[in-house]
């Protein structure tokens, strides 16, 4: 990871200054993607409480597992991302396959919502 992107990733990046540089590798580690994912802060969207993020971005995680969908929304689709940094916080749950699968495919999903 470069120095300019550890720089940029230490504070909010707002959706209209994203740009795909930002965004991590496609296979990009849990180390790297987590730092990407702390850009948004997904309580001032999702609600204050982790309970309430937590409400936001199941939904989002249950239609990636049960129908391979995800939201075509930008915002969305990095609150959800934001949620799964947090449910790693407290739960290790990124040592999983099937977690780093769906945050591949979250972070993918950010970078198709950008222009280069």
């Amino acid at each position: 990871m470069s120095e300019d992107l550890r720089a940029r990733w230490s504070r909010p990046i707002p959706n209209e200054a994203l740009t795909r540089a930002l965004v991590p590798d496609p296979d990009a580690p849990w180390s790297v993607i987590v730092h990407f994912a702390s850009t948004l802060d997904g309580y001032e969207i999702a609600g204050a409480s982790p309970t309430e993020l937590m409400a936001f971005a199941r939904p989002i995680h249950a239609a990636f597992v049960e129908r391979g969908e995800l939201p075509g929304d930008l915002t969305t689709l990095r609150v959800a991302l934001f949620a799964e940094q947090r449910r790693d916080h407290f739960s290790d749950s990124a040592s999983l396959p099937e977690t780093m699968r769906y945050i591949h495919a979250l972070v993918e999903a950010i970078r198709r919502q950008l222009i280069a």
